[in-house]
């Protein structure tokens, strides 16, 4: 996160589900000089076990490239992105078949409507890392 503000709030709501022991929020310098790799591993994240992409959509691939190059995302890892439909994140999904075909993940698309409408149509890809990228 890269509200300071929305951290505290994040933290609340983690206290009040008994999750904080779980969860890692990390407020991200919003220059973007360090990586989000780099970032995560300074706060001691070395892994992780769920990630969940809903932020600015022109960086879901890029972020993920770089949580595999930089060794966070492992065999066991789970990433939703979130609106990869209405956003036409045909590149971030292209990477995903990809990784599919190789045997590296297994990725499947859970298609629904975009959330506060009724008709325009959304997803959310769902991968599960097999193996080490």
């Amino acid at each position: 996160e890269v509200s300071s503000k929305l951290i505290n709030v994040a933290q609340s709501v983690f206290r009040m589900a008994k999750m904080e022991q779980y969860i890692t929020p990390i407020l991200m310098k919003s220059d973007g000089k360090e990586s989000l790799s780099a970032t995560m591993k300074q706060n001691g994240v070395m892994a992780l076990d769920f990630l969940l992409f809903d932020h600015a959509k022109n960086l879901y691939l890029s972020d993920l490239n770089d949580l595999e190059a930089g060794g966070l995302l492992k065999a066991g890892s789970y990433v939703s992105a979130d609106n990869v439909v209405f956003n036409k994140l045909d590149a971030y999904r292209y990477h995903m078949e990809q990784l599919q075909a190789k045997g590296i993940v297994e990725t499947r698309l859970d298609e629904m409507n975009l959330e506060y409408s009724n008709n325009l149509k959304d997803g959310i890809e769902q991968t599960i890392y097999l193996k080490d990228p």
